[in-house]
């Protein structure tokens, strides 16, 4: 294996934002979870409006299912603007999170959690924002350390992505039309070998 389980990977940023997404799911919009996501930079908010936003979900006990709801305090003329503001901000925070969450509702297995978590994390640009990684085993590290720590889909994420890739393989060898390709960039290639020990 070419990556070194000792290595702390837990200071990675493209980890805790992986991770955080989970405990967001995991904890239900817990505020907790939910700040912890947000402080990570990636969703493009000032930090002024981040420490807007935590006071006022902490003053009005802002958490779990009151995220997907207008906040509704404060309204008064002089302050509606602001808390207009904070609405937009919600949305944009938690809307795709919600619409990931439904999409796993009704089917929590790991090859669902797998296309949809990818496809979030596609839909949020995440591919840019690992760019700026400088070298290709540290990205790898990074989705590797995702893979092996979340105990309810331990490898299973890792074969299930090794499956589809493999298959498509062999449908390409056999000229066949694939309707909808699963493309995934090396780095992740590298990080699904790390765990099967099967070369994409």
């Amino acid at each position: 294996m070419f990556i070194d389980e000792k290595r702390d990977l837990n200071q990675n940023i493209i980890v805790q934002y992986i991770l955080s997404i989970l405990e967001i799911l995991i904890g239900n919009f817990s505020s907790e979870s939910v700040f912890s996501y947000i402080k990570l930079g990636f969703t493009n908010i000032d930090k002024d409006e981040i420490f807007e936003l935590e006071n006022y979900c902490t003053k009005w006990g802002i958490k779990h299912n009151k995220w997907k709801k207008d906040f509704i305090y404060e309204l008064e003329k002089e302050e509606k603007a602001k808390v207009e503001r904070l609405n937009e901000l919600r949305k944009q925070i938690i809307d795709p999170l919600v619409a990931m969450q439904q999409k796993i509702k009704n089917d929590k297995s790991a090859e669902n959690i797998t296309r949809e978590l990818y496809q979030f994390l596609q839909e949020q640009k995440l591919e840019e924002k690992i760019a700026t990684l400088s070298e290709l085993s540290e990205k790898a590290a990074c989705v590797w350390l995702f893979i092996r720590t979340r105990d309810k889909c331990k490898g299973a994420v890792a074969q299930y992505i090794s499956q589809v890739i493999s298959g498509q393989k062999e449908q390409k060898n056999n000229k066949e039309t694939i309707e909808k390709e699963f493309i995934i960039p090396e780095y992740l290639k590298d990080a699904i070998y790390s765990v099967t020990e099967k070369k994409l």
